[in-house]
């Protein structure tokens, strides 16, 4: 059995060992000094609960420009996706505005949260995507994104009733553009004319 004594002998760089200490200890004190978020923000599986009103002074608040800590995006889209649902109709534009975006980060999360929408509108704008000729790609060593018609495909079947092609789950591994064309020509048969809504 090793000994304390030994376990110390054996550090190769104890500067490694400083520096990490060093590192842990600007962290938290970075996150020790972000303000608080209000006291509507702190729970964001609340929103529901929170008034109109209330929201929208929330979101300002989310909005306004803050040197001390980064903008919280997540909760900032989920605000303007609770606001959007209740018929707000500048998050909605925002949101249909990002569905264009040139980010595919972007992009991606204004389809996300168009299909959180789950209404008439939001099918439609998701069917409009099926058309994306963009093919996604690499945003970070780590992150790729799938072409944007793929992913509307995808949502679609999340929120459609008798979809065309299943959701992913046990019936569907993955989608491809067949399974786009097939969306394709549910749109311009069937989903245009108002059948699909949820």
């Amino acid at each position: 059995m090793r000994s304390i004594r030994n376990t110390t002998m054996n550090i190769r760089n104890p500067a490694k060992i400083v520096w990490g200490i060093a590192f842990a200890v600007c962290l938290l004190t970075q996150l020790a000094a972000e303000p608080p978020l209000p006291t509507s923000m702190a729970n964001n599986s609340t929103l529901g609960s929170l008034s109109t009103k209330q929201l929208q002074s929330d979101l300002a608040k989310l909005r306004e420009p803050d040197e001390s800590a980064p903008q919280n995006r997540a909760l900032l889209r989920q605000y303007r996706v609770e606001l959007a649902k209740r018929g707000d109709t500048k998050c909605r534009a925002e949101i249909f505005a990002a569905m264009q975006s040139g980010d595919l980060a972007e992009q991606s999360n204004a389809l996300e949260d168009v299909a959180a929408l789950a209404d008439g509108e939001a099918i439609a704008r998701l069917a409009g995507m099926l058309f994306d000729p963009n093919n996604g790609g690499r945003y970070t060593r780590d992150h790729a994104f799938l072409p944007p018609r793929i992913v509307a495909a995808m949502k679609l079947a999340q929120i459609v009733r008798n979809p065309p092609v299943p959701p992913i789950g046990p019936l569907k591994k993955f989608y491809t553009d067949e399974d786009v064309l097939k969306w394709r020509k549910w749109w311009t048969e069937e989903g245009s004319k108002g059948a699909s809504t949820p």
